[in-house]
């Protein structure tokens, strides 16, 4: 499947030489390394410092968002929200300590008689009745540091947040379980999401922007789980695939970003080992050849399964702040030309972070046509540990499912006081029914109050939907964290 011309993947070539040189350049005077804020396990500062990076003016496209940025981002919002930036400096004192707890939750549920996928929760459904999850941190110096992180819950364990960083602020290591979120929308990301457990990856990225142009990137490898469904010589074989992602982006102006996503899935069994990278370098500049197959090639000799996106955000400061973002992807060409995204997906989204002070508004719409999530070489598709990787609509559905949908997300936070924060949070969903299966709408509500008390809280949280096969599943309980 191909995404782009080899025009373009030649200008990346030249590009990726450029930016090599800026990075050595800019070593001189490098910072070490910064711990990750926690991604999808810690909802209410997470929905906090997603509240002032817009009213900062920081155009977020990826996440977790690392700790110096946001930190950074208190100097241009605290004159706007005191009592926002108070909670946010509160919370990054942690980092600012050689060692120590970046967060410990706890939660007790209701089990529901219906196990649904829950969104964004890697892999835990509606059934669940306790998790515990937690990181600690340790900083070796300024150049090197570690994290020990891990969630076990009643209907599984994964190693979430366990991982070591090396190097500095323009170019920074991570080996290990280390979340990524490749899209600027906050309910989904069609590439790359905390719907499925984090594999283990190793990535290089940079947390401080690299010339005027505010250059940002992220590369990353790593391998899925086994799969009894990769398709070779005619039949089956068993393996690990490999997988490698890339992120680029940049804010030619304040408060205006843009950037580019891809994924390459290859290899797995029979198929080939990830250090075998002779069909994976032709793949990356040449991917039409690479990725089809016709009379002088046979789907054996195809590289794998490829997807791409573009993003963008916008955001306006102000005595009345918002932000608007889009992410348009591709799971294959159309029209018989490199160029043009086939099996197309858009998302749109709009966030008012400070309405009147006390609220917040998210609204966020996205469709999808056939084609995402599953592929004639891979039958278990973009997934690891048996969800998939990108929108967490993909669980939802029958397997192997090659079907269009759209999903429509509101959620809004008010605090109550200094110390409560209600949390609302709406979804819909639609699946196309021209796979045979008449599918119904799926909708969920959700709602979370939480007390803060010194650094604890505690509080209360439900959630009461149908899924799109006409189950009901529910989930009620209460949490602490730090």
């Amino acid at each position: 499947m191909t995404l782009f011309s080899n025009d373009i993947f030649s200008t990346t070539s030249r590009f990726g030489a450029f930016l090599l040189f800026i990075c050595l350049s800019a070593s001189v005077q490098a910072k070490g390394v910064t711990p990750y804020l926690p991604l999808n396990m810690s909802p209410e500062i997470e929905r906090q410092i997603e509240r002032l990076m817009a009213i900062a003016g920081d155009p977020i496209l990826t996440r977790p968002i690392p700790a110096a940025r946001a930190l950074a981002a208190t100097e241009k919002a605290c004159a706007k929200a005191s009592l926002l930036c108070k909670q946010v400096k509160t919370y990054l004192r942690r980092y600012m300590k050689p060692d120590g707890f970046a967060y410990f939750n706890l939660e007790a549920s209701l089990k529901s008689d219906e196990a649904s996928p829950l969104a964004n929760k890697r892999g835990q459904e509606s059934d669940n009745a306790a998790t515990i999850n937690a990181q600690l941190y340790r900083q070796l110096g300024s150049y090197v540091g570690v994290a020990l992180g891990g969630e076990y819950r009643e209907d599984g364990e994964n190693m979430d947040g366990t991982y070591s960083s090396y190097g500095a602020d323009w170019m920074q290591l991570d080996v290990g379980y280390r979340p990524r979120w490749l899209s600027p929308m906050q309910s989904s990301a069609m590439l790359w999401s905390t719907n499925a457990e984090t594999p283990f990856t190793v990535g290089i990225s940079n947390y401080q922007p690299l010339t005027d142009l505010n250059i940002r990137y992220d590369v990353f490898a790593g391998q899925l789980s086994k799969s009894d469904k990769i398709a070779f010589d005619g039949g089956l074989t068993s393996g690990e695939p490999c997988v490698v992602g890339m992120h680029l982006s940049l804010e030619p102006v304040p408060g205006v970003s843009f950037g580019a996503n891809r994924i390459m899935q290859f290899g797995g069994g029979d198929r080939g080992k990830c250090y075998e990278l002779d069909n994976f370098v032709e793949a990356l500049f040449d991917p039409k050849s690479a990725d089809n197959f016709g009379a002088e090639k046979n789907s054996d000799d195809e590289f794998g399964n490829q997807l791409a996106s573009i993003t963008g955000r916008f955001n306006a400061r102000g005595p009345f702040p918002w932000s608007a973002y889009f992410e348009y992807g591709g799971e294959d060409t159309s029209l018989g030309k490199a160029y043009r995204f086939g099996n197309q997906a858009l998302q749109a989204g709009l966030y008012l972070p400070s309405i009147h002070d006390d609220y917040d508004l998210t609204i966020e719409f996205a469709e999808w046509q056939n084609g995402w999530y599953v592929n004639g070489l891979y039958g278990d598709g973009l997934r690891n540990d048996g969800n998939v990787l990108g929108h967490w609509a993909g669980d939802r559905r029958l397997d192997g499912a090659g079907i269009g949908g759209r999903s429509i997300m509101a959620a809004s936070s008010w605090q109550i006081k200094a110390n409560q924060l209600m949390y609302v949070e709406l979804r819909q969903l639609k699946q196309q029914d021209y796979g045979g299966f008449n599918y119904e709408v799926g909708h969920d509500i959700s709602m979370r109050y939480s007390i803060g008390l010194d650094d604890y809280l505690v509080g209360v949280q439900g959630m009461l939907g149908k899924t799109v096969f006409g189950e009901n599943f529910y989930q009620a309980g209460v949490f602490t964290r730090w």
